[in-house]
C-alpha cells in the first residue's frame, strides 16, 4: 500500500491556518486601540476581546467546493454515527461564553468561498441595510435548529446580524496582510521605516510562534491570561524591536530627541484638590556654586529647527549644505528675536513637553484675528495615549521680568481663561488645517478638532499648559547652600495661588491645566545669554 500522510498534513495545515488567523488579528491590535487582547483556544478558536464587545472566531479548513448554509447546521457524529445534539458550527458559535456581559460578535474564516446562500454574511455588518439574503438565511437556520436559542439568549436572527464571513485563499495572503500591519505600525506609531521586508517578516514569525505556543497550552492547567496575547505586552515588545531597527531606518521628523533636558523637575509634583490643576517646578542645577546659564543657552539652540522650520523643511534639511542650513534657520529665527523673552519661553515649554511626553508638535504660531485683536497659540502638541484617545496639549508661556510674580500670576490665569474662552473653540479648525500628517506619527485627534461640536464634548482630551518663569531671590549667584526647602515652599505657594479660584466655583474648573513654574536667579541675564548664543550659532 502506498504511504498516505494526507490526514496528518491536513491537520497540521489546519492548525497553522488557525494560528496565522490569530497572528493576523494580533497585528491588527498594533494599530487598533480598541482591541485589548487576542485569546487562543480559550472559548472559540480565536477570541478578539475589544473595549465594547468580544468577537468569537471559528476557523475552518475543511475542503469544500463551496460553503453553503447547510454546512452551518450539520451535526457532528458521535459513537455509532449517532448525531450529537447542538454540535453544529452554528450551535457552537452561538454557545460561546454564556456569562459574557458585553455584546457578542461572531466571525467564520475559511479557505474556500461561499455560495449564494451565505453571500449575505460576506457583506460588512455596517453595510447590510437593504442587502438581500438575511430573511431567507434566518428562516432556513431557524427551521433546521428548531428556533434554537443559546443559554446566553442569542437566537438565530441575532447571530446572523452579528456574524461576518471571511475568506483567505492561502496562508501567504494572511501573512502579507500581517506583515503590512507590522510595517504600518512601525511607521505610524514609532516613526520608523523598517530597514527591510525581511525584518517585518521576522517580526511576523515571532508573533506567529508566540501564538502557536499560547494556543498549545492546556486549558485545564493554564488560565485565559496565559493563553492570551495582551495589547500592553505586545506594544512594549514591538517598540523594543523597532528601536533595535531604527539605526538602519528612516524616521519621521518628530520622534523623541536624544538631547539633554534644558530644565529638570524639582522635587515632587503639585496637585490641586480636584486634580484639574497639576503643577511641576522646573529648575536647573548649579555647578561649582555657579548657575548653569551656559547649559540652558546652548541647549536652547538645539531646538531651533523644531521651533522654526516646517516639517518638510526638517525632513529635507539633510540635503542642504551647512551654509544653506544656517541661512534657512537664520531667516526664521532672527525674526523672532525681537522679543527674546517670549522666544525663550516658547522654546523652554516646547522642549519640556516634547521630552516629558514624547509629544508630536504641530509647528506653528496660530494667529487668530477677531474684534480688532490678534491672539497667538504658540505651542500645540499631540500627546499619544494607549489605549485611551490621544490628547491635544496647548501651551502658553510667560517669563515675568517686570513686576512681582505673586501679583502677576492671577493676572496670567485670568488672561489664560479669557483666551481659551474667546479663541480656542474656533482655533481647533486652524489646527486641523495646518497640521501635516505626513510628518506626524499616527494619532486620532481629528475627531476632537471637528468644529461642528464644541470642544467641551471632548474636554478630557484637551490639556492646557502654562509655563511661567520668574526671578527668585532664593537663587543667588553664587549659590546659597540649603535654599531648596525654602524654594519648595515658595513655588508651592505660587501654585496654590494659581489654583485658588477653584475654591470659589470657577466656571473654568473643568479645564485641565498643567502649570510649569520655573524659578531662576536672573531671567534678564539668561535672555541676554540666549540671544548672544543664538545669534552666534546661526
Amino acid at each position: 500500500m502506498e504511504p498516505n500522510d494526507a490526514g496528518g498534513v491536513a491537520a497540521k495545515h489546519g492548525f497553522l491556518f488557525q494560528d496565522c488567523v490569530a497572528a493576523y488579528h494580533v497585528t491588527r491590535m498594533l494599530r487598533d486601540k480598541s482591541i485589548r487582547r487576542i485569546r487562543c483556544e480559550v472559548t472559540d478558536d480565536v477570541d478578539i476581546v475589544c473595549d465594547d464587545f468580544v468577537e468569537f472566531v471559528q476557523v475552518k479548513t475543511t475542503t469544500k467546493a463551496h460553503w453553503d448554509r447547510s454546512h452551518l447546521v450539520t451535526l457532528s457524529a458521535g459513537t455509532g454515527k449517532t448525531k450529537i445534539p447542538s454540535s453544529s458550527i452554528l450551535h457552537k458559535s452561538m454557545q460561546s461564553e454564556p456569562s459574557l456581559t458585553v455584546p457578542r460578535k461572531f466571525r467564520l474564516v475559511t479557505e474556500e468561498k461561499v455560495n449564494i446562500t451565505l453571500e449575505y454574511l460576506l457583506v460588512s455588518r455596517d453595510g447590510r441595510e437593504e442587502k438581500p439574503g438575511r430573511d431567507e438565511l434566518v428562516e432556513y437556520l431557524n427551521v433546521k435548529t428548531g428556533n434554537y436559542v443559546a443559554p446566553s439568549g442569542v437566537d438565530v436572527p441575532a447571530w446572523v446580524d452579528a456574524t461576518c464571513w471571511e475568506v483567505f485563499r492561502t496562508l501567504r495572503e494572511i501573512e502579507l496582510l500581517g506583515v503590512r500591519n507590522i510595517r504600518l505600525a512601525a511607521q505610524d506609531l514609532h516613526g520608523v521605516l523598517l530597514s527591510s521586508e525581511a525584518r517585518a517578516e521576522d517580526i511576523w514569525c515571532r508573533i506567529l510562534d508566540t501564538i502557536t505556543r499560547k494556543g498549545a497550552l492546556s486549558r485545564r492547567i493554564y488560565t485565559a491570561d496565559d493563553k492570551s496575547y495582551l495589547r500592553a505586552d505586545l506594544n512594549t515588545w514591538f517598540k523594543a524591536l523597532v528601536d533595535e531597527d531604527q539605526r538602519q531606518s528612516g524616521r519621521k521628523v518628530y520622534v523623541k530627541r536624544d538631547l539633554p533636558h534644558i530644565l529638570v523637575p524639582f522635587r515632587r509634583s503639585l496637585a490641586s484638590s480636584c486634580n484639574k490643576r497639576t503643577g511641576r517646578v522646573l529648575h536647573q542645577h548649579y555647578s561649582l556654586k555657579r548657575y548653569r546659564y551656559k547649559h540652558i543657552a546652548e541647549n536652547v539652540c538645539k531646538w531651533l529647527d523644531e521651533m522654526f522650520l516646517r516639517p518638510k523643511e526638517m525632513a529635507d534639511i539633510h540635503k542642504l549644505s551647512f551654509v544653506e542650513r544656517r541661512q534657512r534657520l537664520k531667516t526664521t529665527v532672527f525674526e523672532s528675536l525681537t522679543d527674546v523673552s517670549s522666544f525663550l519661553g516658547r522654546v523652554l515649554l516646547h522642549a519640556t513637553i516634547r521630552q516629558m511626553h514624547e509629544s508630536q508638535p504641530i509647528p506653528c504660531l496660530l494667529y487668530m484675528d477677531g474684534d480688532g485683536e490678534e491672539k497667538i497659540l504658540e505651542n500645540v502638541h499631540i500627546v499619544r495615549r494607549d489605549p485611551e484617545g490621544d490628547q491635544l496639549w496647548v501651551g502658553f508661556s510667560e517669563l515675568v521680568t517686570a513686576g512681582n510674580i505673586t501679583t502677576r500670576l492671577p493676572q496670567i490665569r485670568e488672561q489664560l481663561y479669557e483666551e481659551i474662552s474667546d479663541w480656542f473653540d474656533t482655533a481647533r479648525g486652524k489646527i486641523l488645517d495646518i497640521k501635516d500628517d505626513d510628518f506626524l506619527l499616527r494619532h486620532d485627534i481629528d475627531e476632537i478638532l471637528d468644529g461642528s461640536h464644541a470642544f467641551e464634548a471632548h474636554l478630557e482630551r484637551f490639556r492646557f499648559v502654562l509655563f511661567v518663569g520668574y526671578d527668585s531671590s532664593l537663587l543667588t549667584e553664587p549659590e546659597t547652600s540649603g535654599h531648596e526647602d525654602n524654594l519648595e515652599q515658595e513655588t508651592t505657594a505660587l501654585f496654590e495661588a494659581f489654583a485658588d479660584d477653584l475654591q470659589h466655583d470657577s466656571p473654568f474648573a473643568e479645564l485641565a491645566i498643567d502649570v510649569f513654574i520655573y524659578p531662576a536667579p536672573s531671567l534678564g541675564r539668561l535672555t541676554r545669554m540666549v540671544e548672544d548664543k543664538v545669534r552666534g550659532a546661526i
